[in-house]
């Protein structure tokens, strides 16, 4: 008889392994789970446009949940331990009884990037962070690890006596529009790792000693009020942090002195806030870091040269900030550097030559850098984006400075004190922007020729003359285009269907507005004016819904204009003037 007993202990098993089906309860709870919700058809920001609800396998003819979308089972059990309905277009209600808190086994639940705001607890999930349903969370599924509530519409704050599951590891509340202050309670998790609660309205105020001090990997508050800053005594207990982000969180004063012990660090993020002074030389003892961000802060004085310990750094981002002095020769020696931007600061000298062409992304732009372009930049093949504008550089540079650049998508070099020489055969087939903006150019770049995503194009105040090339009309994606301060004499061939920005003002251009201007169905800005242009003024350019800025002035238009506008206008700046223009008599609206 024992060998009986055995033997069916032993099928059990393998039929387990082979073919894992979830119990009953599960697969009713879940059924249950998702007659209580409804899929919407509505794409969600930051979703796959073809993402379709996870809930459309999940039906009787097939009771085997485990193979369901979105389902995680124990391989052994066949419990359900994972929940992932992320990016499903959920909406609808969520009972305190719900049958999603039967699923006691569950580890993980990711509901994020599902719109439940028009809903409203008990009968929705839009207020599930209050007392009552937060809490029911918890006490019913105490094994869960990981908690994924991201762009999910709360708005309501978290109770301060709620109860945190003792197992959670990972937390993401962020773009929640939580409120209020943030639970002492979350800071006594023995096991979290990951928290992520950026983009939220909270107050958070960290106690000086928590249990974080082995766990915690990961802290996300960007975009929250961290009041009183980091304290001291926590130098510590991020020891083994390696990524904070506290990006928007009203930081003040000096770069703080708790990042010192940071030793694992590897991403930090202190953009957009009010720190002031010198960075510290003690940044190049983290030798972990692979993302640095200071953009968007007071900081001052020169950059110190202490990049060369930084030999895993990929991003370097420190504009818009007051930082003085000369170029840190230590970033040309960084073998693994993809992104770096020293923006808008006031940088001088010269550019050095690189000596690694790992770089994706240079902005240097809106500094004060002199002398020539240093020839280096030619080597740099990964380069999809530079920036150069707006700076003291000298010296003539031309297309064949890019042309190893096959990946190049953003090219800047607008005010930059460089001269533009000549046409080349050099083509750029993934050229997204161009902003040659006062730098010579004399005859229209053909290089763009093969440029067919082409979406901002800047060649204002330049010397180009006639009229544009034929082959220009065939720019279809072509949005944003300023060709002002020049002297071009047409209007014929620009490209009208998508464009939403057009300035062509100071030009020498004449004769009536050709008549595919009417084509236009997202224009918001028109600049015309100091032309020669002539003839009536279209009544489309008064009927455009999107249309804010319309300048004609200093032409020679004729004819009348209305004294009064549709209803759908959103002209909020309109100037006709220096023309010959009537005000029409009537009071009838167009």
């Amino acid at each position: 008889m024992e060998r009986v007993v055995l033997c069916v202990v032993f099928v059990v098993v393998c039929f387990s392994f082979g073919n894992p089906l979830c119990s009953s309860h599960d697969s009713l709870s879940l059924l249950h789970f998702k007659h209580s919700l409804n899929a919407t058809s509505d794409h969600l920001y930051g979703c796959p446009n073809s993402s379709n609800p996870k809930t459309t396998s999940w039906n009787m003819t097939s009771m085997d949940c485990c193979r369901w979308d979105g389902i995680t089972c124990n391989s052994f059990t066949g419990h359900v331990i994972g929940l992932d309905l992320s990016c499903s277009r959920l909406e609808g209600t969520l009972h305190p009884n719900s049958s999603l808190f039967q699923l006691r086994h569950l580890q993980t639940l990711d509901l994020s990037a599902n719109d439940f705001s028009s809903s409203q607890f008990p009968q929705g999930i839009g207020q599930l962070f209050n007392q009552e349903g937060l809490n029911m969370l918890f006490q019913n599924l105490t094994k869960l690890e990981l908690l994924s509530l991201s762009e999910v519409n709360i708005s309501s704050s978290i109770p301060m006596n709620l109860s945190f599951s003792s197992s959670l590891r990972y937390l993401n509340l962020a773009t929640t529009n939580l409120q209020g202050d943030l639970p002492k309670s979350i800071f006594l998790l023995p096991n979290l790792e990951t928290l992520r609660l950026s983009q939220n309205h909270l107050t958070v105020s960290l106690p000086k000693y928590f249990n974080w001090t082995h766990s915690l990997r990961e802290l996300d508050l960007s975009y929250n009020n961290v009041s009183g800053g980091i304290p001291n005594s926590l130098r510590n207990t991020f020891k083994a942090l390696k990524i904070l982000r506290l990006s928007g969180c009203k930081l003040a004063g000096p770069f703080q002195e708790f990042i010192r012990n940071l030793s694992q660090i590897t991403q930090l993020d202190l953009s957009d806030n009010h720190l002031e002074g010198e960075i510290p030389e003690f940044i190049g003892q983290l030798s972990q870091i692979t993302q640095l961000d200071l953009t968007d802060n007071n900081l001052d004085g020169e950059i110190p040269d202490v990049f060369s310990n930084l030999q895993m750094l990929t991003h370097l981002l420190l504009q818009n900030n007051n930082f003085t002095g000369r170029f840190p020769s230590s970033l040309v020696d960084l073998t693994n550097l993809q992104v770096l931007r020293l923006r808008n600061n006031s940088l001088s000298g010269t550019i050095p030559e690189f000596k690694t062409n790992s770089i994706g992304i240079l902005d240097l732009s809106r500094n004060q850098f002199s002398g020539s372009i240093p020839q280096s930049l030619t080597h740099l093949l990964n380069l999809t984006a530079v920036f150069l504008g707006q700076n003291k550089l000298s010296g003539g540079i031309g297309a064949e400075m890019f042309s190893s650049m096959k990946n190049l998508q953003y090219l800047d070099l607008s005010l930059s004190g460089l001269s533009w020489s000549g046409n080349s055969n050099t083509t750029f087939p993934l050229l997204s922007y161009l902003a040659l903006r006062s730098c010579g150019v004399k005859d229209f770049p053909d290089f763009i020729f093969n440029s067919k995503d082409l979406w901002i194009l800047d060649l204002s105040e330049n010397e180009i003359h006639g009229q544009l090339p034929k082959w220009f009309g065939g720019f279809g994606a072509l949005a944003n285009l300023n060709l002002s301060h020049n002297y071009l004499t047409s209007l014929d061939h620009i490209p009208w269907e998508k464009m939403m920005i057009l300035d062509v003002q100071s030009n020498s251009l004449s004769g009536p507005l050709p008549s595919p201007i009417c084509t236009i169905t997202e224009l918001f800005m028109i600049n015309l004016s100091y032309n020669n242009l002539s003839s009536e003024i279209p009544n489309c350019l008064f009927n455009f819904s999107s249309l804010r800025v319309l300048d004609l002035r200093a032409n020679n238009f004729h004819g009348l204009i209305p004294n009064k506008f549709p209803k759908k206008s959103r002209l909020v700046h309109i100037n006709l003037s220096k023309n010959q223009l009537e005000v029409r008599a009537s009071h009838t609206e167009i």
